[in-house]
């Protein structure tokens, strides 16, 4: 629940800001600035910087229309720049903080165009205290006709060859590897070590329509990305290009800035019953006072009576309960440990402990 909001117009004097074709957003404490500058030719680019320091330099921004053409482009112009700050306070329904602060500086930078295929493009910037994030908009005034966007032209030009670490599915994270030798797409979380005091982890968020993010490498220490944002018309709105920064990578584990970004949830949530949970993969194979700990049911009665001793509401039993994962013959109603499971679900409920079974949907 927001309790104030405010509205306010007002200047910067930043490092970064060179000409009146730039527009800098700085964040509520000052220490970070994100510069949209607008090229001779109409193009967009932007930079980063934390603490003074540039950590992302001049990169791309816009959209590509492949035969139609970029936009914005040649013949753009810009026909208004506003900024506000925000002030407000987010209730999260569960969690670790009852009250999150959603503090920041926006900019939004509106463009006019000619009608190939719209005639309109608003490029948003938010600033925090710990990132930024930006995207497009098309708004509903705007004049031409719906058309399929090939390319986000949204780059990242680190400013030296830093250390980088992604996201890598179910397997083990890629890296750390310096910029210069990553090859191939990669997908994020990008986590960035850019100086012992400088993290960075490029994200997106509230992503409505399109693919998701992925980035391929476009130069020594830069990366472009793939994502083909589709049918863009009246009201698009792209997913928030998110730059999360940390003076220790902790700090980042510690943000709110992705919630924040993503619009509330709407419906009726009062069915769902959020809460810590044990993991019993986790536990697999660690040896206490004796007691080697396996997924069977007296180490699943250990964790339960651990769980209602120390007020953790739910025990997950992983795969191979019912048999085997990836087995076509597992049978989740009496094969492996099925039983046992059934046993378990009724003395954790007098626990008051839930059961999460996971299954694979090849022994569905």
């Amino acid at each position: 629940m927001k309790k104030m909001f405010f509205l306010v117009v007002f200047s910067f004097a930043a490092a970064c800001m060179v000409s009146a074709d730039d527009h800098v957003t700085r964040s509520p404490d000052g220490s970070l600035a994100l510069c949209v500058t607008v090229a001779s030719d109409s193009t967009l680019a932007y930079s980063f910087q934390a603490d003074g320091k540039p950590l992302i330099k001049s990169s791309p921004l816009g959209l590509d229309f492949g035969e139609t053409g970029k936009v914005p482009s040649a013949d753009w112009r810009v026909i208004k720049a506003a900024t506000r700050s925000v002030d407000e306070i987010w209730k999260p329904l569960w969690g670790k903080r009852a009250n999150v602060p959603d503090r920041y500086n926006e900019t939004t930078i509106e463009m006019q165009g000619p009608a190939r295929p719209l005639d309109r493009i608003n490029v948003r910037v938010r600033v925090y205290d710990d990132g930024a994030a930006f995207r497009y908009e098309i708004p509903a005034e705007a004049k031409g006709q719906e058309s399929k966007a090939t390319k986000d032209l949204t780059g990242y030009n680190f400013a030296d060859d830093y250390t980088a670490w992604f996201y890598n599915g179910e397997h083990h994270n890629l890296g750390p590897d310096k910029l210069s030798v990553v090859s191939g797409n990669r997908k994020p979380v990008m986590t960035v070590k850019a100086g012992e005091d400088a993290y960075l982890a490029i994200h997106e968020a509230d992503l409505r329509s399109g693919q998701p993010l992925e980035l391929f490498k476009n130069g020594s220490t830069s990366f472009a990305s793939v994502t083909a944002p589709g049918k863009v018309s009246q009201g698009y709105v792209s997913a928030w290009r998110v730059i999360m920064f940390g003076r220790k990578p902790g700090v980042m584990v510690d943000s709110h800035m992705i919630e924040l970004l993503n619009p509330p949830a709407e419906g009726d949530f009062s069915w769902v019953k959020p809460g810590v949970a044990m993991w019993d993969w986790r536990i697999n194979g660690a040896e206490v006072d004796g007691f080697k700990y396996e997924m069977s049911y007296p180490s699943w009665v250990r964790m339960v009576d651990f769980a209602a001793e120390n007020g953790i509401r739910y025990l997950v039993l992983d795969a191979d309960w019912y048999g085997k994962e990836f087995a076509k013959e597992s049978d989740p109603t009496k094969g492996g440990y099925a039983g046992d499971a059934r046993k378990l679900i009724t003395y954790a409920k007098e626990k008051h402990v839930g059961i999460w079974l996971y299954l694979n949907d090849v022994a569905g």
